[in-house]
């Protein structure tokens, strides 16, 4: 159920945030990474980065295939002659890099967090030992 939750959270600013047409390509890891420090993975049981990883893999690849739909195939014909790559083998690279990145922002985050808390415990507990 959490996995669910979080996946569906990443997914949709993985997919919407980027309809803001005047801010760069790289915008939608900042809310991405903002989710990793707001959302309690430790207590959910949740795997931060293959849940962001699972979403932004999907996400990219619907929009890849959304985007071959309206243009028909015209850019992964011209991306595989680049390439000099299969077409399947280059949606799944697409979708990979998608993943790889919503999965390290969130994870990046997360760790962000972590830290904190990790780091205000071991202040505690040195100020105790006096």
């Amino acid at each position: 159920m959490k996995t669910g939750i979080t996946f569906l959270i990443v997914g949709t600013i993985t997919g919407l945030f980027p309809l803001i047409t005047s801010i760069p390509w790289w915008s939608f890891l900042i809310p991405l990474f903002l989710v990793g420090v707001v959302l309690p993975f430790q207590r959910w049981k949740v795997r931060a980065f293959l849940t962001s990883f699972l979403a932004g893999f999907c996400v990219w690849l619907g929009t890849t295939l959304y985007f071959e739909k309206i243009y028909d195939g015209d850019v992964m014909k011209m991306m595989s002659g680049i390439a000099d790559l299969n077409s399947l083998l280059m949606y799944l690279i697409i979708g990979s890099i998608g993943g790889v990145l919503s999965g390290l922002a969130v994870y990046s985050g997360f760790l962000l967090k972590r830290g904190r808390e990790v780091l205000s415990l071991d202040i505690t507990a040195n100020n105790n030992v006096e």
